[in-house]
């Protein structure tokens, strides 16, 4: 079976992007003041304590000023069942959106203070107050991928009914602007330093083994997370390793409207892998991109009324 779809769309910025309250925190990562202390280095008026490799502040907040984000995509794929209870599913997806509402990250202002010298508010002795990060339309976004999917379900046995499946997503393409009309940039398979989405994975996909006999079920699950160059990749061009964990649970359905789940996480207590990322209040690892509570356990109970 093949199946394509193409459609146009818009998101109205929501209450909070609109009418959030204007406040001040600390940037997440230390920086230079790019006017009093460029590159690390003291200028005429500048302080050492105050202005060279500092947590400065930020403003975020909303912005009544926001237009709505336009969008339109594209999909294209199919569904093959070659043999009873066995199904393979491809589709290509193509999206564009313009006029994204999202911050600037705090990295892309620093970076560039020629460029977004609007965004630092400074006192009048001419130290840094704070930077301006609250929400805007900022230029578009261009990705394309494929999304791919196999499952299987064995007829039913003496000893249960077994089962596998696998959902995964590569991405070919991610281009973003981060001003209107302003310079594509390509960030597949890297970090971003972008506010909304600080990490593009080529891969990714979720896996899972099961088992299922009368009241009985048991699940076996793989996460995998493709690597992907780290934020400050001039560090002897630093790369962030895969990230895979396995999960198991079981349920228990013999009760009456009463389900029984327990299982355990992370099974063999795999640590998230090394990041030199700087801009999430801490280092050593991303946790947008990896788990650092290790092996956990749970229950779970399920009541229907």
């Amino acid at each position: 079976m093949f199946r394509t779809t193409y459609s146009t769309g818009f998101r109205a910025p929501t209450l909070w992007e609109v009418n959030g309250p204007n406040s001040v925190t600390n940037t997440g990562a230390t920086y230079n003041d790019p006017a009093l202390c460029p590159g690390g280095v003291i200028q005429p008026g500048g302080k050492k304590e105050r202005d060279c490799n500092m947590q400065f502040k930020r403003q975020n907040g909303g912005n009544k000023s926001l237009d709505p984000e336009e969008s339109k995509s594209f999909t294209a794929g199919l569904v093959f069942e070659p043999v009873k209870n066995l199904a393979f599913t491809l589709d290509y997806f193509n999206i564009e959106v313009d006029k994204q509402i999202a911050t600037l990250s705090e990295a892309a202002i620093f970076n560039d203070p020629v460029k977004y010298a609007d965004k630092f508010v400074r006192n009048a002795d001419g130290s840094l107050n704070y930077i301006i990060t609250t929400q805007q339309n900022l230029g578009g976004i261009k990705t394309s991928g494929f999304d791919v999917g196999l499952s299987w379900v064995s007829p039913m046995t003496a000893t249960g009914r077994f089962g596998f499946n696998i959902d995964g997503t590569y991405i070919t393409d991610y281009k973003y602007q981060a001003e209107p009309d302003g310079e594509w940039i390509g960030v597949a398979g890297s970090y971003t330093g972008l506010d909304y989405q600080s990490i593009i994975l080529r891969w990714k996909h979720t896996a899972n083994v099961n088992w299922n006999y009368e009241n009985w079920a048991l699940n076996l699950q793989q996460n995998f997370s493709r690597g992907y160059q780290d934020q400050n990749s001039n560090d002897q061009n630093h790369r962030v390793s895969d990230y895979t964990t396995y999960n198991i649970s079981g349920t228990y359905k013999g009760f009456k409207n009463l389900e029984l789940t327990a299982g355990i996480k992370n099974i063999f207590d795999e640590d998230p892998p090394a990041s030199n990322v700087i801009d999430n209040f801490q280092m050593g690892y991303d946790p947008r991109y990896a788990d650092p509570l290790g092996r956990t356990y749970f229950v779970r109970g399920t009541y229907k009324f």
